[in-house]
């Protein structure tokens, strides 16, 4: 097709015909690779990494794992007006616009869905598809901590499509870990109720089905167990050897915003449970209605949590 582009004569405006025609050829092209992805599912790892090279999407940002047991590590290409959007349709999240070098992939919502370039290339060798996630030229890469970041020194780091049509293994693997979760709650007797967990169980081992649906399935099961300990208060009371210490409560003082050690379960003692991400939880005072902060930075109780 390309060889019957014939410039008019030679002169510029033929010329810049001739060209135009060229680049709508490979525009085309480009597009009809692109739109051969839509609705299909992939794991996208770097074989760089032997070991925690998969891409996986977590709450604000994108790191590599070592295999593929969650349909958070499941992703899509959405193509638009000539461009690849990276979208996880576990998450409802799209790969960010990077920031400057060696600034980590963050992740965002459609309205704001950073557009990568997207160029798949064939390995010769052994035929495996190959993909350079570009954005101005500059290349996502995992770091040596298993971060996404944006490189700007050097090639493009490459990654390796592997397409899935049957999600039996990673549906097999997340109840597995969903059960794993549920055993150990049930050894928080206190806070987690035995029948509750039971049941979840029995509705866990029940799910046989193997769509992409199954997913929401296995998380609506952990989710009965968590929103029922939402319904409940606790103290917290230390059991530390200094006799100073032994059997005080963890409270928030009147008029302060930072929690402290209290000689009762008074009233701003008491506290409730607020579920997070994997099987951890959040402390909220019920008093103040204000969150336990990060211990490793700052302790003051705060207006609002984060899933960082």
């Amino acid at each position: 097709i390309i060889d019957a582009v014939t410039p008019e004569e030679n002169t510029i405006s033929g010329l810049q015909a001739a060209v135009d025609k060229i680049n709508k050829i490979v525009t085309d092209y480009r597009a009809s690779a692109y739109q051969a992805l839509a609705g299909k599912t992939f794991t996208i790892m770097t074989p760089a990494r032997t070991n925690n090279g998969y891409m996986e999407m977590s709450t604000s940002s994108v790191v590599g794992v070592a295999s593929a047991t969650s349909p958070a590590d499941i992703w899509q290409f959405v193509y638009n007006d000539g461009t690849v959007k990276v979208y996880n349709p576990y998450t409802d999240k799209y790969l960010a616009e990077p920031g400057g070098n060696s600034a980590k992939i963050g992740t965002t919502d459609a309205a704001n869905a950073g557009s990568y370039h997207l160029n798949v290339t064939v390995n010769p060798d052994n035929a495996e598809a190959k993909v350079k996630l570009t954005s101005n030229g500059k290349s996502v890469h995992m770091d040596g901590s298993s971060n996404l970041v944006r490189w700007d020194n050097g090639g493009a780091s490459e990654w390796k499509l592997e397409e899935i049509t049957d999600f039996s293994n990673i549906i097999t693997t997340y109840k597995a870990n969903a059960v794993a979760t549920l055993d150990e709650w049930a050894q928080l007797s206190v806070v987690f109720d035995a029948e509750t967990i039971k049941t979840a169980k029995t509705n866990l081992d029940a799910i046989t089905t193997t769509d992409w649906a199954t997913f929401a399935s296995i998380d609506a099961e952990l989710d009965v167990v968590l929103d029922q300990i939402e319904t409940k208060y606790f103290t917290f009371q230390t059991k530390a050897t200094d006799a100073n210490r032994n059997g005080v409560y963890v409270g928030v003082p009147n008029g302060q915003n930072n929690a402290r050690g209290t000689d009762g379960a008074h009233l701003n003692a008491i506290w409730q449970l607020e579920a997070s991400n994997g099987g951890t939880f959040y402390l909220r005072n019920k008093v103040t209605g204000k969150y336990m902060g990060n211990p490793g930075g700052n302790a003051a109780l705060s207006d609002s949590r984060s899933d960082s």
